[in-house]
């Protein structure tokens, strides 16, 4: 078990009562978090980092296993967070550059459009509903996250997502039938816009 960080200048008494709390809390921690944050990469890491910052202000905290408590879960969605990003941004980048022995020019530039006709066609979803995925598949939001950032309900936040994924879906069937061309999505219904 990884011991807790000494600050500098503490007393022995203080060290003490540190390591106390550390042995009371880090069990009752490790379950909380391994319960709750199944996907979560290294819990160990994330109660290291929130007994480091309970311990820069032990003075000033009153209840200290809720204060582990908040801190860890916060730590814990901040590393599901980034991972999630992470992962998001390496299978764009792989969308993108793929494998080079098995991605040909030929290859590469049909991933890059695709990529293109799906900017396009989210910048052309009505403007919550393209918040709404943006702030879902860019950002990582949940569901109730991005209620509560738009203030609306969870149920709008799921009908948006619902309108979106079709709308994507039909607007990306018609690229395909277009030959890549004619990708257009309303603020009502995806249709074909002509091309001049």
């Amino acid at each position: 078990m990884a011991q807790p960080i000494d600050e500098r200048g503490g007393t022995r008494a203080d060290q003490l009562a540190l390591d106390a709390i550390f042995e009371e809390q880090w069990p009752r921690l490790m379950r909380l978090l391994s319960r709750r944050f199944v996907r979560l990469p290294s819990p160990e890491d994330v109660l290291q980092e929130a007994f480091v910052k309970f311990a820069q202000l032990r003075g000033q905290v009153q209840d200290p296993p809720a204060f582990l408590t908040h801190v860890a879960f916060n730590l814990a969605r901040n590393a599901l967070r980034s991972e999630h990003r992470r992962a998001r941004y390496e299978s764009y980048a792989d969308l993108l550059d793929g494998d080079a022995d098995l991605l040909t020019p030929e290859r590469h530039a049909l991933a890059r459009d695709e990529v293109r006709q799906i900017e396009a066609a989210v910048a052309e979803f009505p403007p919550v509903c393209g918040q709404v995925f943006r702030m879902h598949r860019f950002e990582g939001m949940t569901q109730t996250q991005i209620a509560r950032h738009l203030g609306i309900s969870t149920t709008a936040v799921e009908k948006s997502m619902r309108r979106a994924f079709a709308r994507l879906a039909v607007a990306m069937a018609v690229a395909d039938d277009a030959g890549g061309s004619g990708l257009g999505v309303s603020s009502g219904r995806c249709h074909i816009r002509e091309q001049d």
